[in-house]
């Protein structure tokens, strides 16, 4: 039986991060299923077991996220305190695996 890939937000985030001109929500759900699989679920510090819309809507609501024009844009607030320290914590684990 194969687990359904459970992605904190933030990695969702910076992709849409990496595209300034911002990214059509088709085009989000192609990366995001060729990166982290069909079934991926996604999460939060706050939320579980998320579907890609509705951790996209829950961006929109926090500011993380914003569309215009239909594509989907960094928001405001793209990243929460605590997420910035994961997210650190996990660069330095792959800096150091890659030694």
């Amino acid at each position: 039986m194969t687990k359904t890939p459970a992605v904190h937000g933030i990695e969702i985030v910076e992709i849409v991060s990496s595209v300034p001109n911002g990214i059509p929500r088709d085009q989000l759900a192609e990366i995001v299923a060729a990166k982290f699989g069909k079934s991926a679920k996604f999460y939060t510090c706050t939320t579980q077991d998320m579907t890609l819309d509705a951790l996209i809507a829950l961006g929109v609501l926090r500011r993380k996220l914003t569309i215009r024009n239909g594509k989907i844009f960094k928001g405001q607030f793209p990243i929460c305190p605590h997420c910035r320290a994961l997210r650190e914590k996990r660069e330095k684990a792959q800096q150091l695996q890659s030694r």
